[in-house]
């Protein structure tokens, strides 16, 4: 198969990888419906605005517009499947598979240096600085509690009982987007 070869081709890949980056969920999601041949979960809405980029051919039975990127999308992962999902061009937060409400640029800041940091300590002083980037006379333990405790209301299923935003006694703060203690 000539498409699947292609993609060994070096940096072939990598630019796909860059478009597919690029697209919003909603457009991930029907791009990989048609991939699969499961034209029924494509949104028509959404096809139109793939058709204004060119990325899908516009005529009845809508088509990616490359063989290879349709291979490329027919081997991506269903990220959006994971317990949290972070789909930085539309800036939306998934929770268990729903939209999370829109967080604040506070929220936004804390939760983009939580998520660089997945799976590691995140410390109380580096929280401060990416959530107060201009703050002069110092930010208090209080006021970085009350906005995490902010944030975990927006993507916690359970904000008293936290399965993504873990505390880390003296120490700092912790995500873990798969949702595991």
């Amino acid at each position: 198969n000539a498409p699947k070869l292609l993609l060994d081709v070096p940096g072939v890949e990598m630019e796909c990888e860059k478009l597919w980056r690029s697209l919003s969920l909603h457009e991930q999601r029907t791009l990989m419906a048609k991939a699969q041949a499961f034209d029924s979960a494509m949104d028509a809405n959404v096809v139109r605005q793939l058709q204004i980029k060119g990325l899908m051919v516009d005529d009845e039975t809508a088509v990616i517009f490359s063989p290879l990127f349709a291979n490329f999308v027919a081997t991506q992962e269903a990220l959006w499947e994971r317990p949290l999902f972070f789909d930085r061009p539309s800036r939306q937060i998934w929770v268990l598979g729903e939209p999370a409400p829109r967080l604040t640029q506070l929220e936004y800041r804390l939760f983009q240096q939580l998520y660089e940091q997945e799976g590691e300590v995140v410390e109380k002083d580096d929280l401060i600085s990416a959530g107060w980037p201009k703050a002069q006379g110092g930010v208090s333990d209080e006021a970085l509690i009350a906005a995490i405790a902010r944030l975990r209301k927006k993507i916690e299923p359970d904000s008293k009982n936290p399965r993504f935003l873990h505390n880390v006694h003296n120490q700092g703060y912790m995500l873990q987007i798969d949702g595991e203690n």
